[in-house]
């Protein structure tokens, strides 16, 4: 994958371009919907340590990410469950002690993401609806003191 920021004021004109895996759980959502290893093969074709997939793959599940999404303030205390199931991956990118920001655009940044892999789109949306809501971040904000946030919203 790659990404290439642009400047279009007075024409076209890169930034910065570089190759990169994607965020919000892109890369273990295509992995438990594809079985496709995005990082390994971003390394390993290039230098020669893998050989080219031999055709494009076909999803074997369905995959969603669920993005976690707390109250703004400053984490103070983060809980994620040990018992989830083999299909479900939560990849925090925050912690204790972290300021949350108010969500204000796409750019912004979430505590992390749920990815969940079942047979069909619907059972995806089931499991992290499931899941979601035992995801623990409290947060401490200067105006309303401590509160708990379970979950997040879609």
């Amino acid at each position: 994958m790659t990404r290439a920021p642009l400047v279009v004021e007075a024409g076209p004109r890169t930034i910065e371009s570089h190759a990169r895996v994607g965020g919000a759980g892109i890369a273990d959502i295509v992995r438990l919907a594809y079985g496709v290893d995005l990082p390994q093969l971003t390394v390993g074709l290039p230098l020669g340590l893998l050989p080219p997939p031999p055709s494009l793959p076909t999803p074997g599940a369905g995959a969603a990410g669920h993005a976690i999404l707390p109250a703004p303030g400053t984490i103070t205390a983060l809980h994620v469950p040990a018992d989830l199931p083999d299909s479900v991956i939560v990849a925090l990118g925050c912690a204790v002690a972290d300021v949350i920001r108010p969500l204000l655009s796409g750019c912004e940044r979430k505590a992390g993401v749920v990815v969940a892999r079942a047979a069909s789109t619907a059972g995806t949306t089931a499991l992290s609806e499931q899941v979601a809501p035992a995801i623990g971040i409290t947060v401490s904000s200067v105006d309303r003191g401590s509160s708990a946030l379970k979950g997040s919203t879609p």
